[in-house]
């Protein structure tokens, strides 16, 4: 078995009509940062909330795409002598 991973670009959204390339597990990281960073202008009595929220959306987020198991795999040295 050969198993590869890539990294794929996500495209532009283009006009406000179209949907994001983002992955469905980052969708309410993406709703919680972009209602903090709109607090900052409009609401900077809520920014540290939302800013807490929005990290802890974020953090969920990427502990979904890492892995539970801790193995490291390392090419075995080999100095043959001469």
């Amino acid at each position: 078995f050969l198993n590869y991973y890539y990294v794929k670009r996500i495209q532009d959204a283009g006009a406000y009509t179209n949907a994001t390339d983002v992955p469905y597990r980052f969708v309410p990281c993406m709703v919680a940062g972009l209602t903090f960073y709109l607090s900052q202008k409009y609401a900077p009595q809520r920014s540290q909330e939302l800013k807490l929220y929005y990290e802890d959306e974020l953090a969920r987020a990427l502990s979904e795409d890492g892995s539970a198991a801790s193995t490291y795999i390392t090419p075995k040295n080999y100095y043959p002598n001469i």
